[in-house]
């Protein structure tokens, strides 16, 4: 699938009824219009090709996840950002979700008990006191002729509360900063490259509204910004996509297959293997669920086509020869609870066996000719 065609994917599921019923409902009651949120979604993505190449479902998701929180993905308000990251274990491309300091800022807003968030960078040519323990102080008197102010010695966050309480604060030295920088899964991504300063700002700020536990909202922005600096996946932390999406996820097995340059027959072949195997899954899936769990990893795909292509040669086996002129493979029926075992099928010897598709009894040269029998619960290889 083109870039192209992945985009007009995404543009037509986002006016799906029953896609956009979920992203409306997922919207918090601020006054937002959810047509102009996804359609700077979709601007997002034209500017950034890479995110199309990320897993339809993992990018819906996200963009779901920034609606849920009340973030526009518009670069000018730094609120959130939609970026593509490689899953280690899978090796697809899935967009993640990543709160900007100003998105930290208006969460906090939101709560209704702060009035105020600031936060700076400290450089060394700045006048800066500092006192901790019980007389808490801080004072910062920046020098604004850059080239006096030197390098960074650290940043800090405060925190006005509409009670008018006493002001809190966090101060993290740059050593902190770029101890966490260098944790992160893109410790030279162009966000530390090109824009340190705000990055600093961020990490202190998400650090101290971590501990202050204002809202729900936060701590869950908090933790998908952290499963995205230590290289995990974000699944398990956004909302889920219902219905219709779950039937578009990226289909990475058709990519998968076609560097294979297999013939066309076997491509037919393939299909009937897929969906003959699902079937007989216990529980059952659907097909695509099946070419989904084919490629999560390279070992699984290795498993998959040593599968095909051994109920591949033993299809062909069957439908150029008669049944009666080949040999069955060793194989052993299912054991069946309360029911002793049946011998193992060795050369033609003819052994019967409940089928388990109409309850009729058919020997074993009847099911090596039949379709379904790689997969079929009543054997076992």
């Amino acid at each position: 699938m083109s870039q192209d065609e992945k985009f007009e994917l995404v543009r037509s599921m986002f006016n799906k009824p029953a896609i956009k019923a979920q992203f409306v409902q997922a919207l918090p009651k601020l006054g937002l219009d959810v047509d102009r949120l996804l359609r700077i979604a979709l601007s997002v993505m034209r500017d950034n090709p890479v995110l199309l190449d990320c897993t339809t479902v993992s990018l819906l998701s996200a963009i779901l996840g920034g609606v849920q929180l009340g973030f526009t993905f518009e670069k000018y308000l730094g609120q959130a950002y939609l970026v593509p990251f490689k899953n280690s274990k899978t090796g697809q491309l899935e967009a993640t979700l990543i709160p900007g300091y100003r998105g930290y800022i208006e969460l906090a807003m939101r709560t209704g008990n702060v009035a105020h968030v600031s936060s700076e960078v400290v450089y060394e040519g700045d006048e800066f006191e500092l006192e901790m323990g019980l007389n808490e102080k801080l004072r910062h008197v920046p020098t604004f002729i850059m080239k006096s102010r030197g390098n960074p010695v650290g940043a800090y966050v405060v925190v006005f509360y509409k009670d008018n309480s006493r002001p809190s604060f966090e101060w993290m030295p740059t050593d902190d900063i770029e101890s966490i920088r260098r944790k992160s899964k893109a410790p030279n991504s162009p966000a530390w490259a090109e824009s340190w300063t705000e990055m600093a700002k961020k990490t202190v700020i998400r650090r101290k509204l971590k501990r202050e536990k204002l809202s729900v909202e936060i701590q869950k922005a908090v933790g998908l910004e952290e499963a995205a600096l230590a290289g995990e996946t974000q699944a398990g932390l956004l909302p889920h996509i219902n219905g219709e999406a779950e039937q578009i996820h990226e289909d990475n097995f058709d990519k998968k297959i076609a560097t294979l340059g297999l013939p066309i027959e076997n491509l037919e072949a393939m299909r009937v293997f897929i969906e003959n195997t699902a079937n007989a899954m216990h529980p059952k899936m659907t097909a695509q669920q099946l070419r989904n769990a084919a490629v999560k990893s390279e070992e699984a795909f290795k498993d998959f086509m040593s599968a095909f292509e051994e109920w591949h040669k033993n299809r062909h086996v069957s439908t150029e020869t008669p049944p009666s002129q080949t040999s069955a493979p060793v194989l052993e029926p299912r054991r069946k609870r309360g029911r002793p075992p049946a011998e193992k099928i060795v050369e033609s010897k003819a052994v019967e066996i409940e089928c388990p598709d109409d309850g009729t009894m058919v020997s074993s040269e009847t099911c090596n000719a039949c379709d379904k029998r790689a997969g079929c619960p009543a054997w076992e290889g």
